[in-house]
């Protein structure tokens, strides 16, 4: 492993992988394997899998019309969801816990969790936090209004899909017995989640097994802690994994990308249970797997980063902006570009200190072709901020180098407003903080779960 420092005020000097200006970064040499682990992570094909696509479609600003059925797809509405459980009271009780934050999956078995203590800025000490029913990666995980955290599916150690589910309660600190938990319909990992504003989980596409893709969709109901059956769910029009998502203003849902090649969106109104027709859905410049969506204040949600496809990869700097207004997505040359291509990184929405609304892009890999002997990936050591005002992006502040392990993020932005970043390989932590506009060391976790594509998942608790 080769570690270069970048001065400021001296040109770097080359030594085997590209580098990038004002970037601290990390390679790591004969990543021949790395593409394919990578693509796991992402929910992605494996290599030599292919995901077809239609043409790019002029889309029509209208995206809550009644969707029609296509030889291709399915778009049709479905009937409300019902209940398969007698509901049980929502707690309404905010937990001791709140403003904490669960990290789930951890460990060498990815069973394990940590849990950041936001008042003592100490991570709660072992054999003090909860265990998960079974070890997964690949899972998602939501807040739910009722304070408890939802995590579902995912692949075990053994490489089974999982349709299991965990429920976890800081009112308790403790999972819910598998007797006790839903499971979905199908089996899926890579999936991509969000909380309606009815306060139910739309839980879409994934990986079901091996090169196998879904369509299909889950809706998860916390009154009674059920999934609505396959009747009463809406599918997709085309099979996605590893898609960026994003709640809109409107309560509608955007899905966007996800497959090799795949540039088209899905569009979810939760009020007819449906996605829109591909004719009422806008397309993407370009596809990008592993992207990630920020919803910002004026409506508009910046989809950045991400690959071009899977063998050989190409990470990106570029950038796509959707207007809920227009249902369209903004051409390229409208489109801002980041100082530093990125995948595996985290991005959030800042909320306090000067750069408030800004969203904030923290670290990740990206990959260069041309580090011998065949490509490598390489650490991004720096941040950027995105200006929607300005629909620009300037640098931010270098993260702590000493505290990374080699390895993608994850970020939670905290209630004070600042931002907790972890690795997946790493104990260490680090805190952004956005008044100063600077990083310090945050706390250690207990244990590493040294994955270095990553494995768990941070939910803040509420």
């Amino acid at each position: 492993m080769e570690v270069f420092w970048h001065s400021r005020d001296r040109p770097l000097r080359r030594m085997g992988c590209l580098t990038q200006r004002n970037m601290l970064i990390r390679s790591v040499q004969s990543c021949s394997i790395a593409i394919c682990l990578l693509a796991l992570t992402l929910g992605l094909a494996a290599c030599g899998g292919s995901s077809s696509s239609p043409p790019p479609r002029k889309p029509t600003p209208t995206a809550t019309a009644t969707p029609t059925s296509t030889s291709t797809a399915t778009a049709t509405t479905t009937a409300t969801p019902t209940a398969t459980a007698t509901p049980t009271a929502t707690p309404t009780i905010v937990p001791a816990a709140a403003g904490n934050v669960l990290f789930a999956g951890t460990g060498p078995t990815n069973q394990d969790t940590e849990l950041y203590q936001a008042a003592t800025n100490t991570f709660a000490p072992p054999g003090t936090t909860a265990v998960m029913n079974v070890g997964r990666q690949g899972n998602v995980a939501v807040l739910l209004a009722n304070h408890k955290v939802l995590i579902a599916g995912g692949i075990d150690s053994s490489g089974n899909y999982l349709a299991s589910t965990e429920l976890y309660d800081p009112n308790t600190n403790s999972f819910s017995p598998p007797s006790r938990t839903a499971t979905m319909n199908e089996a899926r990992s890579g999936p991509v989640a969000a909380v309606l504003n009815s306060g139910k989980v739309l839980i879409a596409g994934g990986a079901t097994s091996g090169l196998d893709t879904s369509t299909s969709t889950e809706l998860y109901d916390p009154v009674s802690n059920t999934f609505a059956p396959p009747g009463a769910t809406a599918n997709m029009n085309e099979p996605r994994q590893g898609a960026s998502i994003a709640v809109l203003d409107s309560g509608e849902v955007l899905i966007a990308g996800g497959g090799i090649g795949q540039v088209t969106s899905e569009l979810y109104d939760p009020v007819s249970n449906s996605f829109a027709s591909p004719s009422q859905t806008a397309s993407m410049n370009r596809p990008r797997p592993g992207a990630l969506a920020v919803a910002l204040n004026n409506g508009k949600v910046l989809i950045a980063g991400g690959q071009v496809d899977c063998c050989p990869t190409k990470t990106l700097n570029s950038t796509e902006l959707y207007d809920e207004a227009t249902n369209t997505f903004a051409p390229s040359s409208a489109t801002a570009t980041m100082g530093s291509a990125r995948v595996n990184f985290a991005a959030v929405k800042l909320t306090k200190g000067p750069n408030a609304g800004k969203a904030f892009m923290i670290g990740g890999l990206f990959y260069d072709p041309g580090c011998p002997p065949k490509g490598c990936f390489i650490q991004v050591i720096g941040t950027e901020l995105y200006d929607p005002a300005s629909n620009s992006f300037s640098p931010g502040p270098d993260m702590i180098a000493g505290l990374l392990g080699f390895s993608g993020v994850v970020a939670v932005t905290l209630n004070d407003g600042r931002v907790l970043v972890a690795t997946y390989t790493s104990q260490q932590t680090q805190l952004y903080d956005p008044t100063t506009n600077s990083f310090t060391a945050g706390p250690s976790m207990n244990q590493s779960s040294d994955h270095p594509q990553g494995t768990f998942t941070a939910t803040l608790i509420q």
